[in-house]
């Protein structure tokens, strides 16, 4: 259809310039209304999250690309706060959510092609793998950002110690009772 009119208006120069420019932002509008993430892990997927210990994701955060970030997502943010949630997932299903939590500190970064005075914001991910129930191993890891207390992956209970020092905790609903 599209090629028909562009070869009916080839010897009109106006025309075929409106309608390449008709073309390109029907192409961008429908190329930028395709979620990349199937609804079904969005907000939807709360009540899975809630049977594995997950934090949910609130009403007011958005979407973007793979994740959902708090509104307010300024990470420069002085105050501990949980600002997003990342996922991955294909065909096969969802494998993991990373949360990611900031504890309103910065501290010195060395080696930054930044330059001298450069600051990293000390930073908490705790992810948990849906697929590791499958290969019987531990699901949860956590990775702290934070200059001298960089270290390997933890376990879910010393990423929750590290979150309560900060004053804030890993779920945003109460934990249910055993």
């Amino acid at each position: 259809m599209f090629v028909n009119l562009i070869t009916q208006y080839r010897n009109k120069p106006s025309e075929s310039k409106i309608i390449m420019i008709v073309l390109v932002i029907c192409t961008v509008l429908i190329s930028g209304c395709r979620s990349k993430t199937p609804a079904k892990y969005g907000r939807e997927h709360n009540d899975e999250r809630k049977r594995h210990l997950i934090p949910v994701i609130p009403d007011d955060w958005f979407e973007q690309d793979d994740g959902w970030w708090k509104p307010s997502r300024d990470i420069a943010q002085t105050v501990p706060h949980h600002c997003q949630k990342y996922i991955t997932y294909d065909e096969q299903g969802l494998h993991t959510e990373n949360d990611t939590y900031y504890s309103g500190k910065t501290y010195p970064e060395p080696d930054s092609d930044s330059g001298p005075g450069a600051k990293r914001r000390e930073r908490l991910d705790i992810t948990y793998d849906y697929d590791a129930k499958g290969e019987e191993r531990y699901p949860w890891t956590f990775h702290i950002d934070s200059g001298e207390r960089s270290k390997p992956p933890g376990t879910l209970e010393e990423a929750e110690a590290i979150l309560k020092s900060w004053g804030i905790e890993r779920l945003n609903y109460p934990r249910p009772k055993n």
